[in-house]
């Protein structure tokens, strides 16, 4: 038996673009070791699938932001950085185009990276609150080792990362729990009037 698997995208504009995410042989008779996709073949699938999304996302963006806010026209560009995004399945390189301002010198005056709108922290926020449970939950180093063994990661975040992680998500649980709660004051309850015959 032989397999492969594709994905297909379509961006807003209708373009489409197929990409092969994997594939594999089966011969012989099937064995429990032969059987389905194993750990390895599944964790390449997982991080080429996010590669390809991820980039099509990025791009699309890029394109959205391109065009000035004021006047429409696309703004020159400047140049194209290389940005890397941690997530769960896997390190994902990007090409950041950089913008200049627009020539109408008014919505802004500023280079801009749209690409680094979206990836502000370096990482999905799945990433980062994966590594905050496993470095609460565990020693930073089993952590790792954990994080090695399950997940499709060709770059496992050192102990240090981890615990960085960890502590910069529970700094904002606690902004969080500080914060005092707003809450809607409760409607008005409408007098009740009983009689008595």
């Amino acid at each position: 038996m032989r397999w492969r698997i594709w994905v297909e995208l379509t961006d807003s504009a209708g373009g489409i673009s197929q990409h092969a995410l994997g594939d594999g042989v089966r011969d012989g008779v099937p064995s429990p070791e032969t059987l389905g996709l194993s750990r390895t073949e599944g964790q390449g699938i997982l991080a080429a699938l996010q590669q390809r999304v991820v980039q099509a996302q990025v791009r699309e963006h890029c394109r959205v932001r391109r065009p000035c806010g004021r006047c429409g026209a696309l703004r020159p560009l400047k140049g194209h950085r290389y940005r890397q995004l941690m997530s769960v399945f896997g390190a994902v390189s990007v090409t950041a185009p950089r913008l200049e301002p627009c020539r109408c010198g008014v919505a802004c005056r500023r280079s801009l990276t749209p690409a680094a709108e979206l990836i502000p922290d370096g990482c999905t926020p799945d990433y980062e609150r994966l590594l905050a449970l496993l470095g609460s939950a565990l020693p930073y180093r089993q952590a790792q080792t954990m994080l090695a063994d399950l997940l499709p990661l060709d770059v496992v975040p050192d102990p240090e990362t981890i615990r960085r992680r960890t502590l910069r998500v529970g700094g904002r649980l606690d902004q969080e729990a500080e914060r005092p709660a707003h809450r809607t004051p409760a409607a008005p309850v409408p007098a009740i009037t009983l009689g008595m015959a």
